[in-house]
């Protein structure tokens, strides 16, 4: 492989970065009090809402907790911030604008974790 199909793979990589935050955009400016309105009853969705209030960053954060709640249910059902019941309720096309868009991150994250250490390996980066 070629140092120049390396670095295409990288551009190509962020290309798909950034495309996945403009994703998450989207639902936190459009969908996300859709989806909280199907979660009224979480205390987690209702204090998230009064704290973060409706800016860029805490929506975002708001849409991160949701999916964490999501991906992750049992640790805040035992705490009582989440009724299990509720989340399960969920519509699955609600639930698809959340997990897609947070796996697709965790994916990209990984790739770019091996990208990296083939990098390294094959002495293109210092």
């Amino acid at each position: 492989m070629s140092l120049d199909l390396y670095a295409y793979i990288w551009g190509a990589l962020f290309v798909l970065i950034f495309s996945n935050i403009a994703v998450c955009l989207y639902v936190a400016f459009f969908k996300l009090s859709l989806i909280e309105s199907h979660l009224a009853n979480c205390k987690l969705v209702e204090n998230n809402r009064d704290i973060w209030r409706g800016g860029l960053f805490g929506r975002m954060y708001r849409l991160g907790q949701i999916s964490g709640m999501i991906f992750f249910p049992s640790p805040i059902v035992k705490n009582g911030e989440a009724d299990l019941e509720e989340i399960q309720r969920l519509p699955a096309e609600l639930k698809r604008w959340v997990k897609i868009p947070y796996a697709t991150m965790a994916l990209l994250s990984i790739a770019m974790l091996v990208l990296w250490a083939w990098g390294k390996q094959a002495g293109w980066l210092k």
